[in-house]
């Protein structure tokens, strides 16, 4: 990071600090600059009382601010109660950010944390000068969201997994997996909250399967945070969330390489990443092969399958003969019978009585 960002850094940081401290004073709530630093310690990190000191020393000789500590009040106030903090410059992109957030915020309706949401939106709006005013229905016209469907999340689940793996506490939960179509008993220790796609995982260490496993919140059914601590894990995030495709891992895990013709390759390029750490190789014509080394075969299967005859696995072995049964299985489902090994005729189709 050069020095120039670390200043800007910095200068940020200060100037969000100097806006909560400033409400503090307006909401007669700035005691002394040590009570003040330990409650701006939980939104800031720690603080010291001579960082606060300074800060209240930055707005009253640089911002001109009207601050006197009032021995009768015992607090620090603001003798001219008309002052206002100078007015933030805010570009349109700006402006525009905070409107998408705005209407990003309806894709969380209903979801555990959307008060938490609102009530942090609603914080930074506050921070806005009064000569800023936005105008929400004129960008209306210019932007639209079509955000697919998610599951539904109990709040009180979601908050008792945050604490949980805030605190290191063992959680006991009842769980039901849609593979085997069965609900179990488990102890976990939560590690990570992940969002995947609209969807909330626990990633947590499973007393019963002895590693790491992923927990979808929506299929908890029941729950009760111990006082069990686990220690702090040796756990590495990136290497874990990279081990899998989608949501699946698990089991070996496997050099993965498909082929895309000339026509599918155009949108496969489109996209940034497929999956973090993949290689990628131009083929003539203007095919695409994709590299990707993970575990988690079943989900790459889906993935390869929904390109249809624009998409060809190379490897590994394991993955084209998972890809070929279903195949295989589609074919019996349409009434078309599968051709036997090596031959080179069309199927032809099953005999039906209607």
């Amino acid at each position: 990071m050069s020095a120039m960002s670390k200043e800007q850094r910095s200068h940020g940081r200060t100037t969000v600090r100097l806006l909560s401290l400033d409400r503090m004073i307006r909401e007669g709530r700035c005691l002394s600059a040590g009570q003040a630093a330990n409650e701006l310690g939980d939104e800031f990190g720690k603080l010291s009382a001579r960082t606060v000191a300074r800060d209240i020393a930055l707005l009253r000789d640089q911002h001109r601010a009207p601050i006197e500590y009032d021995a009768r009040q015992r607090r620090y106030i603001y003798t001219n109660k008309s002052f206002a903090l100078p007015a933030m410059q805010m570009t349109e992109g700006e402006l525009v950010a905070i409107f998408l957030a705005e209407r990003l915020m309806h894709q969380y309706r209903g979801a555990p944390f959307e008060q938490h949401l609102r009530t942090a939106f609603q914080k930074i709006v506050d921070y806005l000068p009064e000569q800023v005013s936005v105008d929400f229905s004129s960008f209306d016209q210019h932007y639209s969201f079509e955000i697919g469907p998610t599951s539904e999340v109990a709040p009180e689940v979601f908050d008792a997994i945050n604490r949980a793996a805030s605190e290191r506490l063992t959680v006991e939960i009842r769980y039901y997996s849609q593979s085997r179509d069965e609900e179990t008993e488990r102890s976990i220790d939560p590690y990570l909250l992940h969002n995947h796609r609209g969807e909330w995982y626990v990633v947590a260490y499973d007393h019963w399967r002895k590693s790491e496993r992923d927990f979808h919140l929506g299929r908890i059914r029941s729950f009760r945070v111990t006082e069990d601590h686990f220690p702090k894990p040796r756990f590495d995030r990136e290497a874990y969330l990279k081990s899998g495709f989608e949501m699946f891992r698990g089991g070996e895990e496997h050099l993965v390489e498909i082929e895309f013709d000339a026509y599918q390759a155009r949108w496969i390029r489109e996209r940034k990443e497929w999956h973090d750490g993949e290689e990628r190789e131009d083929l003539p014509g203007g095919g695409l092969l994709l590299r990707m080394k993970l575990a988690g075969l079943e989900a790459v299967k889906r993935f390869v399958m929904q390109y249809g005859a624009h998409a060809k696995v190379r490897s590994p072995e394991v993955l084209r003969e998972m890809i070929e049964q279903e195949l295989l299985q589609m074919l019996r489902n349409y009434g078309i019978t599968p051709p036997s090994a090596g031959s080179d005729q069309p199927p032809e189709p099953e005999e039906r009585q209607l």
